[in-house]
């Protein structure tokens, strides 16, 4: 990503033998005494500070953002040192130097470097990559940050974008549904296709296994379990899945275990989404299931997903749960189990809108969430607009069904409790009936899936994760969907030829998708966006007209002269926007450009970029470069943008 960077000139002194001396004296000398190509910029003379007390560490935290990378008369650059200790030296060196920060972030142009001030001003920010240290007392009380002020004059037409405070950027925001990959797609989690292909999306989250078939899966030996379905249970619930039964019950036992996916995809993604068997398993195999999740690498971290069952509302759940009191009274013992087994990991309850949820009321105090399903719109609601309106009211849904259904769940349930949206998508069509037909490959489909992320940030708590349907389809297809169930996947992998990754395939869905998770995931923080002044659609979704502009927002604690910026407009004329990156109070420096997707772009499919870090891809879609002028950028009609 281009970085940008404003170098201010300070009035200094340059005292580059003191730095060396220093440093000598730890037998350590600073990478910019060996090279004068990156001078450290000191602390200009000042009063003389209070008297020093022993050094106070503030480890993971940094005590001045929102500089650039050459420092700035109050936070000074101190010089390139090899550990926080050497900072911690050079700082000690001169007589009116009172704290320091030392950054060892990823990004090559933040990494060892020395921050200092001469001041008593402590205040700190989380930064994983961060390490802070004073010797003085700080000013009495903590003090009160720059406020952000009134927003700049905006000129009549033109659309106002507001950074708003963020929060730690969740790898939950950025998945996917894995389901078919281990269900009927019997290549083993460690395939090189596969890994190529999680890789190049920048996933954040699989859902494992995901979908119907979670509710008959034995994560352990990675088998289905068809002789523990009721003989009552409708045959219709799990027939699909009695047909991939053979093809993967024929793999040895554990090759699509939940251990070979943690080690597999599972670890290419950032995180996992358990959606655990709690219909055909029953309490003590359900606990079991937990425990053995448990063992597994990484799954003791904080805020690990523990979703109870798939669609257990459904004629999937029965005879078991005729109602969500028999299903979460089932539950109890299993929710027992995980607090036990996995003490920081939250529990979800299968959730439907009605009265399911509404019979969850009284066990609410024993979870930390409840799922949600939804496919929507279909073929004939959108069919039914002006052909002229439809590219738009499709981009538009997204935002308006996840504001419907979060007012929906909270009336149902009687409080707030956060949403997980382990399945989404739109259409659940008839393959030879897909809505909008010329576009299920394409940038609209993208923007679909964006848009109801984008919303989540806009509104922090409501989510707790977002798992779009779905990750991969096969090719050839092992159902009758040769249109990737209207193009619903983010692209295809070849089942007949293991470990080819020249043979798969990511569609204009999956490459719009992978830009915005690439970018949200290369930064710290996401915000919220406040849109100002913005048209509105001319048709109305689920009962409100949405807004032209929608927009979130990233940056890194230890780089915030970095932001980027995606934004939607989903109507059908272009949008002037001013984009006022304020955050903490500190401004960033102008925006430069944009890389902007066309909605109506068909897109289609095509092989995995060579370096899928690179952005825009070469295809499926047709990606363009904008130049944006200081703050100003004007969206095109009907497109998605990353602005940078």
């Amino acid at each position: 990503m281009l970085r940008l960077r404003i170098f201010v000139l300070l009035w200094c002194v340059r005292l580059d033998h003191a730095l060396d001396v220093a440093l000598s004296q730890k037998g350590t000398k600073s990478r910019d005494a060996q090279s004068r190509d990156n001078a450290p910029l000191f602390l200009a003379a000042t009063p003389v500070p209070p008297p020093f007390i022993p050094w106070v560490l503030a480890p993971h935290q940094t005590l001045a953002i929102g500089h650039p990378v050459a420092g700035t008369a109050a936070v000074p650059f101190l010089g390139t040192t090899l550990s926080e200790a050497d900072c911690r030296t050079v700082c000690a060196a001169q007589p009116n130097c009172t704290e320091y920060v030392w950054n060892n972030s990823s990004a090559p142009e933040w990494r060892n470097r020395c921050y200092g001030r001469h001041d008593t001003m402590w205040i700190l920010t989380p930064s994983a990559n961060s390490y802070s240290g004073r010797r003085v007392v700080p000013s009495p009380g903590p003090p009160t940050p720059k406020p952000p002020g009134p927003p700049a004059p905006v000129p009549p037409g033109v659309v106002s974008l507001r950074l708003a405070p963020g929060t730690t950027v969740d790898p939950y925001f950025f998945g996917w549904n894995l389901e078919s990959w281990g269900q009927d797609i019997n290549l083993t989690y460690a395939d090189t296709a596969g890994l190529a292909y999680t890789t190049a999306l920048h996933t954040g989250v699989l859902r494992y296994p995901g979908g119907t078939g979670s509710n008959i899966w034995d994560p352990k030996s990675g088998h289905f379990l068809p002789d523990r379905i009721p003989a009552v249970t409708p045959a219709r619930a799990y027939a699909k899945y009695r047909g991939f039964m053979p093809f993967i019950d024929d793999l040895p036992t554990g090759t699509l275990s939940a251990a070979h996916f943690v080690q597999g995809l599972g670890g290419t993604a950032r995180r996992v989404v358990w959606d655990l068997n709690v219909f055909v398993f029953n309490a003590s195999e359900a606990c079991g299931q937990i425990e053995y999740i448990s063992t597994l690498p990484g799954q003791q971290a904080p805020g690990t997903l523990l979703e109870l069952g798939n669609e257990l509302y459904s004629e999937q759940g029965l005879p078991r749960f005729p109602n969500s009191t028999a299903y979460a009274t089932a539950m109890l013992p299993i929710i027992e189990c995980a607090r036990r087994l996995m003490p920081a990991a939250k529990i979800g309850f299968c959730g439907l809108g009605g009265s399911w949820n509404q019979g969850l009321r009284p066990f609410l105090h024993l979870v930390d969430g409840v799922s949600h399903h939804t496919y929507a719109p279909l073929r004939a609601e959108v069919a039914a607009l002006p052909q002229s309106l439809q590219v738009s009211y499709v981009a538009g849904y997204s935002r308006a069904a996840a504001r419907a259904d979060l007012k929906a769940q909270n009336e149902d349930l009687g409080r707030s409790l956060p949403m997980w949206l382990t399945e989404y998508g739109y259409g659940l069509d008839s393959d030879d009936s897909c809505m909008l037909p010329k576009l299920m490959f394409g940038a609209l489909h993208g923007a679909f899936h964006v848009a109801r992320v984008i919303e989540a940030i806009n509104t922090p708590g409501a989510f707790a994760t977002l798992c779009f349907e779905r990750f991969v389809f096969a090719n050839p297809p092992t159902t009758n969907q040769p249109n990737d169930w209207c193009g619903m996947s983010a692209g295809t992998v070849a089942q007949d030829f293991p470990n080819t990754p020249d043979r798969a395939r990511v569609t204009g869905m999956g490459q719009l998708v992978a830009h915005f998770f690439a970018t949200a995931l290369a930064h710290e923080t996401m915000h919220p966006v406040n849109v100002s002044n913005s048209p509105l659609t001319a048709v109305e979704v689920l009962g409100e007209r949405q807004p032209c502009v929608q927009a979130a927002a990233f940056t890194s604690a230890t780089a915030l002269d970095t932001v980027a910026v995606a934004v939607l407009n989903i109507c059908n004329t272009s949008i002037a926007t001013t984009i006022d990156a304020m955050v903490l109070g500190e401004p960033h420096p102008a925006l430069a450009s944009a890389i902007v997707y066309d909605l109506r772009d068909p897109g289609g499919k095509a092989a995995l970029p060579s370096n899928p870090e690179q952005f825009p891809w070469a295809g499926p879609l047709r990606a363009h470069s904008s130049t944006v002028s200081g703050s100003l950028y004007t969206a095109p009609p009907l497109s998605f943008a990353i602005v940078i």
